[in-house]
């Protein structure tokens, strides 16, 4: 039985009071603000691009200084810069401003030059300068309020990014208080080097796995890698943090994806520390053989599905991250899936425009009624087929009491 609801929506439009203005309203003080420049010279060349929030895009800056830092996301409050040093010639202008300044070092303590330095509000860019011979940066002309610094150094110097103070992602960035005709001093940065992993991937008799993807993760840095023809892969140029590493073979290898070390999913997985010019070594997986589910998905009258969704749902207590295995059918209909050893329920779900109906292995509608499949390496599950049943349809004519037809009703089948 299948129950029908209507749903009828009726606008009116209320009748609005219009007042018309007495008179001009008050008069409201205006200021006129001052154009910001920055004295800092700009070095030559264009800052490297980043992806993390707070590094510039390449527009030119509106202060002349270089190129100002996209739109960020705001960072949580933290302790603010306390270092302030009094101007020598204060004005008490409501136009006033402030600045900040500081000192960028490399690894071994020296003074860096010709780093790009960039200060966000939470509304966006505000000021950028570059470090001169001695490391020295001042951006100027800030209004009174609180500020994220970010130091930008060019890829080619194997340095990270970095924001004040000390942090490495722009949400952990400890912000800088600007009062008007002062500067703010000390708010310096010590860069350092990125770290790298390596490992190498194998089958269970020690055969390499080449053209492999794999991913490192770190949530704020994500990066993806191959293997060459031994199985060796390297993940340079990351971060300082605490990466999840996944092996992901294709499906025609017939092995099964994994995280380090040993993990079916990526909360069971061991992380990876990276430290500044270190590098995290054998990181290496031997990956298993995968147990395959096949079959092949027709219409009721024969006709193969192509681009249909299978998916095998573990019943033998797995977490939801590594209980579903899917792929999509060929334009045969036929399909494989990958498995790790274990008992399934097998879904079939049709393509959106296919009018067909979905169904669990063996032609049931639902899961609790589905007939499980179980498979093991070496012991593939085949046969495992789908005959769809094409959708049948309700139509109707919605109509006011005068016969009106109602466009725009909702009409909901229920099924009972």
């Amino acid at each position: 039985l299948v129950m029908i609801f209507c749903q009828v929506v009726a606008l009116s439009v209320p009748t609005a009071a219009v007042q018309a203005a007495t008179g001009p309203s008050p008069s409201t003080a205006t200021q006129t603000p001052t154009q910001a420049t920055d004295p800092t010279p700009v070095a030559s060349g264009t800052p490297s691009v980043s992806a993390e929030p707070g590094t510039p895009p390449t527009t030119p800056s509106s202060s002349g200084t270089g190129t100002d830092p996209a739109p960020n996301d705001s960072a949580p409050a933290s302790p603010l810069a306390p270092a302030v040093e009094q101007d020598s010639t204060p004005t008490a202008t409501a136009s006033a401003t402030g600045a900040i300044s500081g000192v960028v070092t490399g690894p071994d303590g020296l003074p860096l030059p010709e780093i790009p330095v960039y200060v966000d509000s939470d509304e966006g860019s505000v000021g950028s300068a570059v470090t001169d011979d001695q490391g020295t940066y001042t951006v100027t002309n800030l209004a009174a309020s609180t500020y994220y610094v970010g130091f930008h150094p060019p890829v080619e110097s194997g340095l990270q990014d970095e924001f004040f103070d000390g942090a490495v992602t722009h949400a952990q960035a400890t912000p800088a208080r600007v009062v008007a005709d002062q500067t703010t001093t000390g708010i310096d940065a010590s860069l350092v080097a990125y770290g790298s992993i390596t490992g190498r991937v194998t089958t269970p008799d020690g055969q390499p796995v080449a053209d492999m993807l794999v991913s490192v993760d770190a949530g704020f840095e994500f990066l993806d890698v191959y293997t060459d023809s031994a199985g060796f892969y390297q993940a340079s140029a990351l971060k300082t943090g605490s990466y999840v590493v996944h092996f992901n073979p294709a499906n025609e290898t017939g092995f099964l994806g994994e995280y380090y070390n040993d993990a079916m999913d990526s909360t069971s997985a061991t992380a990876v520390p990276v430290t500044p010019g270190q590098t995290a070594s054998g990181i290496d997986a031997v990956l298993s053989p995968a147990a395959l589910i096949r079959g092949t998905v027709t219409t009721s009258t024969g006709a193969p599905v192509p681009g249909a969704t299978v998916s095998a749902t573990s019943t033998t207590g797995a977490s939801s991250v590594q209980a579903m295995a899917e792929t999509r059918t060929a334009e045969d209909g036929s399909y494989t899936v990958l498995a790790h050893a274990g008992t399934y329920v097998v879904a079939f779900t049709p393509p959106v425009d296919a009018n067909l109906l979905t169904e669990y292995y063996d032609n049931s509608p639902d899961f609790a009624g589905a007939e499980q499949v179980t498979v093991m390496a070496g012991n593939d599950a085949v046969g495992i087929d789908a005959h769809l049943t094409a959708a049948g349809s309700i139509s109707g004519t919605i109509a006011a009491p005068d016969g009106t037809p109602v466009a725009d009703a909702k009409v909901e089948a229920l099924a009972l």
